[in-house]
């Protein structure tokens, strides 16, 4: 310590007691933005481009999107530059397209539906492709494929899910736990059939209907996706002989009728299904629905084939 010779103010340096501030590592982040797909609020650990390239969507299409991808390129060049771990945090506008979903009529049971849902929100679920049919040499075990068309229209296979069953749901390979629980792209629901959902209209069993005859110059309305289309079966459509084959036929006829530019009705069909009506729309979509109705009186049609919810059809 110095001696001090005269008065005055000295200004003197002494160890300081606290201790450093230690180094912090930049091997590892948090990313919080828009991606075209992934959980949504939920931090997801990664620790490689490939990673977010396949859970997130990569780089977005920055010639669709006019706001560019400032979060795809700042995780690329993370891990470019040596990044190790990253965290990734999953958020989108209010308005962002919810997830994108799909019905297919239950290959056994026609009260019940198949729904199929991207594994989370956002445009990229409506380019999803799904295959679902039976398994070669089976008549109760199915097989999907999940994937996408390519730019020449071929299918990319993603996920394949085999040996599924639709009947019993205790199975240890009933679709739902065995998709749910392994996909990154598609959850799978077996619900009831609803009109809303799948864009279908299912009579009551008509077994006990016998004779047909009694719908002739008789009439209802089928209304396909907002479209209302009239059936009105003609005074010699049917007789005591017609089936109930017969009789979807000629609905299916007269709901396409001369309409090509509706898809909706183009590819309407009816058909029969353990003694039961099926009339289903054309599309596949969230906004999909068959909606018989009649007229209320003694030339409804509906009546005698228990169709429309008036009738305690679906």
């Amino acid at each position: 310590m110095p001696s001090y010779l005269h008065p005055g103010v000295y200004i003197e340096e002494i160890p300081s007691g606290a201790k450093p501030i230690e180094g912090v590592g930049t091997s590892t982040a948090a990313f919080v933005g828009y991606t075209t797909k992934g959980p949504m609020g939920e931090p997801t650990k990664i620790s490689r481009w490939d990673t977010y390239n396949g859970q997130f969507g990569g780089l977005r299409d920055t010639g669709k999107s006019g706001e560019g991808d400032p979060m795809g390129f700042a995780v690329y060049n993370f891990f470019l530059n040596g990044g190790t771990t990253a965290y990734i945090v999953r958020i989108t506008q209010a308005d962002s397209a919810d997830a994108a979903e799909g019905f297919l009529i239950h290959p056994i049971d026609a009260t019940r539906m198949i729904k199929f849902e991207a594994a989370n929100p956002g445009e990229w679920g409506s380019d999803l492709e799904l295959r679902f049919a039976l398994k070669e040499d089976s008549t109760t075990l199915f097989t999907l494929k999940v994937g996408v068309l390519d730019n020449e229209g071929e299918f990319k296979e993603f996920e394949r899910f085999t040996d599924l069953t639709v009947a019993d749901e205790n199975a240890v390979d009933f679709i739902e736990s065995k998709v749910n629980d392994a996909s990154q792209l598609v959850q799978v629901e077996v619900q009831d059939v609803s009109p809303h959902l799948l864009g279908v209209s299912i009579s009551q069993d008509l077994a006990a209907v016998a004779d047909f005859s009694v719908l002739n110059s008789r009439t209802m309305t089928v209304t396909v996706d907002g479209t209302a289309r009239t059936a009105a079966f003609a005074a010699d459509d049917f007789d005591n002989g017609s089936t109930l084959t017969e009789v979807a036929n000629r609905i299916e006829e007269l709901v396409r009728g001369s309409v090509v530019a509706n898809p909706a009705v183009e590819d309407f069909t009816c058909a029969v299904d353990s003694n039961r009506l099926v009339l289903t729309s054309g599309t596949r979509l969230a906004t999909s629905a068959v909606v018989v109705s009649g007229p209320g009186d003694a030339t409804d049609g509906s009546v005698n084939l228990l169709l429309g919810t008036a009738n305690d059809g679906t």
